[in-house]
């Protein structure tokens, strides 16, 4: 039986700075990668991803969601993962200071230079996304990525552009 698997995560950036999670070589899913903060969304947060992304980084990190600033939805994806379709929201936002972060069991939190964010080992939907936004870091564009599984081909369509 076909399964999905919904997860919400951020991207949070801090001058030129973004935080990302090098995850732990004993996590069963990407060990050893690097990812935004985030996982999956409860049942009652079907739909309010923005919610449960929040959580997420509030349980990981211990970043609350006042000390965010301009967090927007920026890309969905789709992959189909063999045994499940992996639907995942992506938001980008903002920090005014670095704050002190939790230890986490999920794995390692770094500040990373943005100009360094695609020479990390990462999935191909997390390195897809981080190397469009690069691109695209200051316009207000939302994008939904399909990815194939087979050939690991990306498809990019353009959802919505906020004013």
């Amino acid at each position: 039986m076909l399964k999905t698997r919904l997860i919400a995560a951020a991207f949070l950036k801090c001058g030129n700075k973004i935080l990302m999670m090098h995850r732990g070589m004993h996590r069963e899913l990407a060990p050893g990668m690097w990812a935004a903060i985030g996982g999956h969304l409860e049942p009652h947060e079907i739909n309010s991803p923005q919610a449960a992304c929040l959580r997420e980084v509030e349980e990981e990190a211990g970043i609350r969601p006042d000390m965010i600033k301009n967090l927007r939805l920026r890309y969905i994806t789709m992959r189909d993962a063999g045994d499940e379709i992996r639907i995942g929201y992506y938001f980008f936002g903002e920090l005014e200071t670095f704050p002190e972060l939790l230890k986490s069991d999920e794995g390692e939190f770094h500040w990373m230079d943005i100009s360094a964010l695609t020479d990390k080992p990462m999935t191909f939907t997390v390195a897809q996304i981080t190397a469009h936004w690069l691109n695209r870091q200051n316009n207000n564009e939302a994008w939904i990525l399909t990815a194939n599984r087979a050939d690991n081909r990306a498809e990019w369509t353009r959802l919505i552009e906020y004013q």
